[in-house]
């Protein structure tokens, strides 16, 4: 029973070839979508431990950035709470950060500046302080100028060489950090909008914050994280509700197909019954058969749904979005998919034909 249950995928190829196929496919695709995502997350969270090392993190109401690198526009500087801070016992360290519009090659960017420690450096993966003249560039922009580290780009008519290049998820615009002095130097107006704190009493400064600038916006470390992820999840989830239409869609074709290759076997069933075989063993029979399809589909979805999402991390992802994914073969992306398919499979195998049913409604009589 068990080799002819196998035989029989062999036996009936067009009636289960193209069912087969597109469950495989939708399997694929399921697995590299999956994949994707969670490399997509787990690059994600990564660079949300690293840029979010500090406990809160400030804005200003009204945010600088608006004006070019000739413009001079007055806005709120945060260096007054800056400097309160800084002479909080509880706090350790204060980084104030600053951003302004400009232009490169015709593109509309955002150069963002910092006192760029060795410690500020190591949040965009780069070993030491940002020295006068140095540069980082976003993932996305280094990939428009096809700039790489080492290089050099003009901004402001003066050339500043590339440290390094980070990620960038999520910007709206391409952007370049530099360090104050660098920024001084490009003739750009140092006004600092957002502030990060380092400090051990995270919720006695963040009232104390929240008490004095009550105009300001404060956000502790742990809930930033958690909303960020929350809205990456929430981001996420109709492409997985999608994936999972897919298989339905075609377990469905496979139902078709297998009821379609239960009636082309009507004789020889008639003819295993009467030789014997009961009811039990041609379930046993349909059981051989659907793991034998089970086996087909992984043996085809596995190394597909692994290329398609390669494709997807390293290709279609920098030419969609500016920046690529460290592929993560996570075993979650592969579970969900290949359950249900399993579980499709076995279901459509065993549920009974029109005739069949009729059969057993005339036994019932």
């Amino acid at each position: 029973l068990a080799r002819l249950g196998l035989r029989e995928l062999v036996w009936y190829p067009r009636d289960l070839a193209v069912a087969i196929g597109a469950l495989a496919l939708a399997v694929a695709t399921s697995i590299a979508i999956g994949l994707m995502v969670d490399s997509f997350r787990n690059d994600f969270s990564v660079m949300l431990d690293q840029r979010l090392a500090h406990d809160l993190f400030v804005r200003a109401a009204t945010e600088a950035g608006s004006e070019s690198l000739s413009g001079s526009q007055e806005k709120r500087d945060m260096a007054e709470v800056a400097a309160w801070l800084a002479g909080l016992a509880p706090v350790a360290v204060v980084q104030a950060y600053g951003h302004q519009r400009s232009r490169l090659h015709g593109r509309v960017i955002e150069v963002g500046f910092t006192e760029f420690t060795a410690a500020e450096a190591a949040r965009y993966g780069v070993d030491g302080a940002l020295a006068t003249g140095e540069a980082l560039l976003s993932e996305r922009l280094a990939r428009d100028l096809n700039v790489s580290v080492g290089g050099s780009l003009t901004l402001a008519d003066s050339a500043l060489r590339i440290r390094g290049i980070f990620p960038g998820f999520g910007d709206l615009r391409p952007r370049v950090l530099i360090d104050t002095t660098t920024a001084g130097d490009l003739g750009i107006a140092v006004r600092f909008d957002r502030l990060s704190v380092t400090t051990d009493a995270v919720e006695q400064v963040g009232r104390l914050l929240e008490q004095r600038y009550p105009e300001l916006r404060v956000q502790r470390r742990d809930g930033l994280r958690q909303s960020a992820l929350q809205i990456f999840d929430q981001t996420f989830s109709i492409t997985q509700a999608l994936t999972l239409v897919a298989l339905v869609v075609a377990s469905i074709g496979l139902y078709n197909a297998l009821l379609g290759l239960k009636l082309n076997q009507a004789p020889s069933l008639a003819l295993l019954e009467s030789m014997g075989v009961s009811a039990r063993e041609r379930q046993s029979l349909q059981l051989w058969r659907a793991l034998g399809v089970g086996a087909t589909v992984l043996v085809v979805a596995l190394p597909v749904g692994i290329l398609m999402a390669w494709l997807l991390c390293t290709v279609v992802n920098p030419r969609a979005f500016g920046w690529s994914l460290q592929l993560n073969l996570s075993p979650n992306a592969f579970l969900t998919p290949l359950v249900t398919a399993f579980v499709a499979i076995a279901v459509t195998s065993l549920l009974p034909t029109p005739r069949e049913r009729l059969d057993e409604v005339g036994e019932g009589a």
